[in-house]
């Protein structure tokens, strides 16, 4: 299968919380979903360092198992993509919050 045949995916930092040791209501069918189609090899997942910013906020705040957080930051490290936001994603972002917002 090429990688134009691939579902790629850019995951929301919920979905990465649970490979560090936290876990968060109402992902859990996604998330076995998602790993089925990595496994089919189906899916490409990418994240971003605003992800990982993100997610060390989170939990910095909580306990957590210091050998958990590395295991899944290696994880995400190894098997996913690390992408860098264009100029036109960041103006995109800030024009979705915007939106988002004023609702």
């Amino acid at each position: 299968m090429s990688s134009s045949d691939k579902l790629h995916l850019l995951l929301d930092s919920s979905y990465l919380l649970p490979i560090l040791g936290v876990m968060v209501e109402g992902v859990e069918d996604t998330l076995r979903l998602l790993r089925d189609l990595r496994l089919e090899r189906r899916l490409v997942i990418y994240y971003t360092p605003f992800n990982i910013l993100e997610i060390m906020g989170k939990i910095s705040k909580l306990e957590y198992d210091k050998e958990v957080l590395q295991r899944g930051l290696e994880l995400i490290r190894e098997e996913f993509n690390k992408i860098e936001p264009t100029i036109e994603g960041y103006i995109e972002a800030v024009e979705l919050k915007r939106k988002a917002s004023k609702t």
